[in-house]
C-alpha cells in the first residue's frame, strides 16, 4: 500500500512461573493434524487502535507483563521422548515488539487499512512451533505517534475465552479481534487455583486440551 515503511524491533524480555514440560494433549494433536492436512494456520490475529499518547515503551512493558502472567503464552514445542513433540513452557525468555513506521503524508484511513492488512497477513503466516513464541505484537507509528496495534496468537494456546482474557489484560476487550479465525479447535491458558485442602495448583480452565505442564505448581489437566 505504501511505497516504503520502516520496521524496527524492540527487545521484550519476560519471566514468569509455571515452567516445565508435558506431553501434548489430544486437542493439540488434533489441531496440529488439521494444520498439516489443510495448510491453515489456526492463528488468531487482528488490528486495534492505540489510544493517543501511548508510547512504544508502554506497549513493550504491557507485552512483557502479558507473557509473565500467562504460562501458556510461553509454550513452544519440544522434541519429546522420541514418540513425538511435547509442550514446553519456559520460565523466561525474550521476544520482540515490531515497530512499523508509515509515511507522514499517508492518509489515516490508509494507515488503518495497512494495519488491518498486516493483521490479516499474520493471520495467514505459519508459526515455527518449535522456535516462535505464541504471541506476536506489532505497533504502527504514523507522524511520530502510535496509532494501531496488531496482535497475533498461535491457536494452539488460546480459544475464544482465553482470547477475551488476553484482550482484557491489554485493555482491548471491547474491540475484539478483527480477522479472528472462526470455528477452530481451541484451548485456554493455565490459571491458578486453590484446592479444598489449600494446596495451590495450576489447571487448564474449562478444557481437556489446554497447555498444561509440570513445574513448581503441578498442572492437572481437566478431563471431560
Amino acid at each position: 500500500m505504501f511505497a516504503q515503511t520502516v520496521q524496527a524491533q524492540v527487545p521484550v524480555p519476560f519471566a514468569g512461573p509455571g515452567a516445565g514440560t508435558a506431553p501434548l494433549t489430544w486437542g493439540q494433536k488434533a489441531i496440529m493434524q488439521d494444520m498439516r492436512e489443510t495448510g491453515w494456520t489456526h492463528n488468531v490475529s487482528g488490528a486495534h487502535p492505540v489510544p493517543a499518547g501511548v508510547t512504544v515503551e508502554q506497549v513493550a512493558a504491557e507485552f512483557a507483563a502479558l507473557m509473565a502472567r500467562h504460562p501458556a503464552l510461553r509454550m513452544r514445542l519440544g522434541d519429546g521422548d522420541g514418540s513425538g513433540p511435547c509442550q514446553v513452557v519456559s520460565g523466561s525468555g525474550e521476544t520482540v515488539l515490531d515497530v512499523v513506521d508509515v509515511p507522514d503524508d499517508a492518509d489515516p484511513a490508509d494507515v488503518a487499512a495497512f494495519a488491518y492488512d498486516l493483521g490479516h497477513a499474520r493471520l495467514l503466516s505459519h508459526y515455527d512451533l518449535y522456535r516462535d513464541w505464541s504471541v506476536k505484537m506489532a505497533v504502527v507509528r504514523h507522524r511520530g505517534a502510535l496509532v494501531h496495534r496488531v496482535l497475533t496468537i498461535d491457536h494452539l494456546v488460546v480459544d475464544g475465552t482465553a482470547t477475551s482474557l488476553i484482550l482484557a489484560d491489554l485493555g482491548l476487550a471491547d474491540l475484539g479481534l478483527a480477522g479472528r479465525s472462526a470455528g477452530s479447535p481451541t484451548r485456554v491458558p493455565c490459571r491458578s487455583s486453590t484446592s479444598a485442602g489449600g494446596r495451590r495448583r495450576r489447571r487448564c480452565a474449562g478444557s481437556a486440551t489446554g497447555p498444561c505442564v509440570t513445574g513448581p505448581d503441578t498442572c492437572a489437566t481437566s478431563r471431560r
